[in-house]
C-alpha cells in the first residue's frame, strides 16, 4: 500500500495438533498468518499470539478449557476437539476468522476520522489510517506505543480524559 502500512498477520499459536493439527496449519501460511507450534499449555497462553488455538481429544478438552478459564489474560481462544482425520472440519472456523478479521480491519480504515483501541494502560493496540494520516506515521509505529507519547499529555495532567475514562471506564469526549 502507499499509505506505509505493512498488513497485519494474524499470529495463531496452536498447541496439541500432531499431524492433524500440522495438516491444517500449513494451509493458514499463505492467508495472512504466522503459525507458531508450542509444546504446553502456559507457553501458548503467555505467548503474544492473535489466537490460541488447542486440538485435544475430548476428554482432554475439558481440563484444558478449565485451565484456560483461570487465566483471564490468556488471548482469544479456541479448543478443537481432535476428529481424528486429515480432513479437520475445524478448517473453515479459522478460515471464517480471517475473513471477520480483514473485513473488521477494512471497516476500521475506512473510518475518515482518527481512531484508536488503547489497552487499560494507555497503551494504543490498534490504529486505523486516519489516525496515521494525522500523526504522519505509519501504522507500525504507532501500536505499541502509550496514547500521551503520541498525542501529548494535557496540561494539567488531572484532566486527562483518556487517563480519567481508563480510570473509571466512563465515556468522554
Amino acid at each position: 500500500m502507499s499509505d506505509g502500512r505493512e498488513p497485519d498477520r494474524l499470529r495463531v499459536g496452536i498447541l496439541g495438533s500432531g499431524a492433524e493439527g500440522a495438516y491444517w496449519a500449513s494451509d493458514l501460511g499463505g492467508r495472512g498468518v504466522d503459525v507458531i507450534f508450542f509444546e504446553d499449555l502456559d507457553a501458548l497462553l503467555a505467548a503474544q499470539v492473535g489466537l490460541a488455538v488447542v486440538v485435544a481429544s475430548a476428554p482432554e478438552a475439558a481440563r484444558l478449557a478449565a485451565q484456560v478459564a483461570e487465566r483471564p489474560e490468556s488471548p482469544p481462544f479456541a479448543l478443537l476437539v481432535s476428529s481424528g482425520t486429515q480432513e479437520h472440519p475445524h478448517l473453515r472456523l479459522v478460515e471464517n476468522l480471517l475473513k471477520g478479521k480483514n473485513e473488521w480491519e477494512r471497516t476500521f480504515d475506512a473510518i475518515v476520522d482518527p481512531v484508536a483501541l488503547l489497552d487499560r494502560n494507555g497503551v494504543v493496540v490498534r490504529a486505523n489510517l486516519g489516525l496515521a494520516r494525522v500523526l504522519d506515521r505509519p501504522i507500525a509505529d504507532i501500536v505499541g506505543a502509550p496514547y500521551s507519547a503520541l498525542l501529548g499529555m494535557p496540561r494539567p495532567r488531572s484532566a486527562d480524559p483518556v487517563r480519567q475514562s481508563l480510570a473509571d471506564g466512563i465515556a468522554r469526549t
